[in-house]
């Protein structure tokens, strides 16, 4: 069965969503992953436990920063990046088989003109 404009339209639409995926994506995880060592190198409170257990140890920690902290802070700002991270490895395979979907469709669409 041969596909109509309004398929060939969306086909091209998706084609085109998928060929700026992978170029986005990549500067998405770069993103995430830049942050990540940005927090580590100026805020390593923030996303080292070990720093943050070093401090409280030494006791060179502002009360204030104590407090909203509460030790948990280091492992959630690693859990949120590590699930970001997910995200986007998700993103790319989800893409990725679309990209084999539409070459289907474009097969079976030319096989059957």
């Amino acid at each position: 069965m041969p596909l109509s404009p309004q398929q060939h339209s969306y086909l091209a639409e998706r084609e085109r969503f998928l060929r700026w995926w992978p170029p986005l994506g990549v500067l998405l995880l770069g993103s995430v992953l830049g942050l990540g060592v940005w927090l580590w190198v100026s805020v390593p409170t923030l996303v080292s436990p070990w720093t943050f257990a070093a401090r409280l140890q030494e006791g060179t920690l502002a009360e204030g920063t104590l407090v909203l902290m509460a030790g948990m802070l280091p492992v959630a700002m690693l859990l949120l990046l590590g699930f970001m991270v997910a995200a986007l490895l998700l993103a790319f395979a989800a893409f990725r088989n679309e990209g084999r979907l539409l070459r289907m469709v474009r097969g079976l669409a030319g096989a059957e003109s």
